[in-house]
């Protein structure tokens, strides 16, 4: 009998180590799956875009200061080079025509710089005006139907059946009492 117990007590513990595996690589499966769906999702992939964007700029305006630096160097160095051939009468006489052109070149590269981070503005704004959830978070919600298809129509559905309404946050599952078509 104490063999026969020792017996069934080892198989139930290959029993349970088995149960743990399996259960640790669904669970692994349905991470990865569920991290893969997140990737897919439209509101990922703008908020990855927006990054992007960000980053964009970012590294735009950090280009366009490294540009005027270096344009603003290569300026000065030439005008000492011409200082010394031409000598300081020259410069005397031209010294407002220099830091016209200088001032001239610093506010075109401001203004190339400004005109690509508004441009980058207006592509982030129509990424967000595409984001789905951006209705939600004015305050309307989503219906979905048992079958995961949004309902759009009144036509759609007949009263019983289940559906999910998904405001901003949360989710709430509600059952059809009626329906009724808006008289045209």
């Amino acid at each position: 009998r104490e063999a026969m117990m020792q017996v069934v007590d080892e198989a139930w513990l290959r029993l349970a180590r088995a149960a743990k595996h399996h259960l640790t690589g669904y669970a692994n499966r349905l991470s990865r799956m569920e991290q893969g769906l997140d990737w897919l999702s439209p509101q990922a992939r703008i908020t990855r875009l927006t990054q992007g964007l960000e980053q964009a700029a970012q590294a735009l305006q950090g280009a366009g200061r490294q540009w005027t630096k270096q344009q603003t160097r290569e300026l000065e160095r030439r005008t000492d080079r011409l200082g010394t051939t031409l000598g300081p009468e020259f410069w005397k006489m031209h010294a407002s025509t220099v830091f016209t052109w200088g001032d001239r070149l610093t506010d075109r590269a401001h203004r190339f710089v400004d005109r690509k981070i508004t441009q980058t503005k207006i592509v982030q704004t129509g990424l967000t005006a595409l984001d789905p959830h951006a209705p939600l978070e004015r305050g309307y919600s989503l219906v979905k139907k048992q079958d995961g298809t949004f309902l759009r129509d009144s036509t759609e559905i007949c009263p019983e059946e289940l559906v999910e309404i998904l405001p901003a946050h949360g989710r709430i599952m509600a059952r059809v009492v009626d329906t009724e078509q808006d008289a045209q």
